[in-house]
């Protein structure tokens, strides 16, 4: 089952009289879908392209906008973006026009990712090396992984500007920028917390804990992501979570696995 984002889980709950419309809309991006369709279509495009923050907003003062409404407002915090009447639409020439449009957009988007990248790495690439104690050393790994991460989360610009105004900070402090994302693989025998929000515990536990997935100690069991989850998930349905949290924050370069005991006291 796919993971949903937090963004899904709370606009679902915020749109939810829209998404139960399965009417024809009145409005036209493709010219047909349902008021449902269309809803779903534009959460997948702001969390695509970044703008969640501002459908959240939106949605916040407008709890009543229609799915119209929604998509008038994208398109004007979202460059390319023309809603036309029916009888103005023409589909070959929009699929044209659209396959232009995202040609120039990736090329903007790829200079855009190189730039960053660049001072990313300019940045970082200064805390590579040996540290006093070695399972703290930050290696060229690490800091690629630190990269990787913060683009696939889109929050690479959030971490440039950390690094920046921590030029001396450190480095394993800067992976808790990284939020709790959307994952595409199925869990193997797990249920995901399907209609459920995260608690702000359960988030502030996940910033804490990143740093041990981006750190690889060669003498101890390397952490993955998953086990980052379980641990809170588990954590959560003992009602330690807290505890744990309160623990992590003492010892943010402690032993990942030394957490465990707390399920044994």
């Amino acid at each position: 089952m796919a993971k949903k984002s937090v963004f899904h889980r709370i606009m679902e709950k915020r749109l939810k009289y829209l998404l139960e419309d399965e009417s024809v809309s009145k409005m036209s991006i493709q010219g047909y879908g349902t008021v449902r369709e269309n809803v779903l279509d534009l959460l997948d495009l702001c969390e695509d392209f970044g703008y969640e923050e501002e459908l959240l907003s939106f949605t916040e003062k407008n709890p009543d906008a229609t799915d119209m409404e929604l998509w008038k407002y994208y398109s004007s915090v979202s460059p390319g973006l023309e809603i036309v009447p029916d009888e103005e639409w023409n589909e070959e020439e929009d699929e044209e026009e659209e396959e232009e449009e995202e040609e120039e957009w990736d090329e903007e988007k790829n200079r855009e990712r190189k730039k960053v990248e660049r001072e990313l790495w300019k940045l970082l690439r200064p805390y590579i090396g040996e540290s006093p104690v070695e399972e703290f050393s930050v290696t060229e790994d690490n800091v690629e992984d630190l990269i990787g991460y913060a683009f696939y989360c889109g929050v690479e610009e959030k971490l440039l500007a950390e690094v920046k105004a921590n030029p001396k900070g450190d480095f394993w402090s800067f992976p808790r920028l990284i939020p709790l994302f959307n994952r595409d693989e199925e869990q193997d025998g797990e249920e995901d917390k399907e209609g459920e929000e995260w608690s702000e515990t359960e988030l502030a536990l996940w910033s804490w804990l990143w740093p041990f997935v981006i750190r690889n100690p060669t003498e101890k069991p390397t952490v993955s992501i998953d086990d980052v989850e379980d641990l809170i998930v588990f954590a959560s349905s003992a009602g330690i979570e807290k505890r744990l949290l309160d623990e992590v924050k003492a010892n943010p370069k402690g032993n990942f696995w030394d957490f465990l005991r707390l399920f044994f006291v």
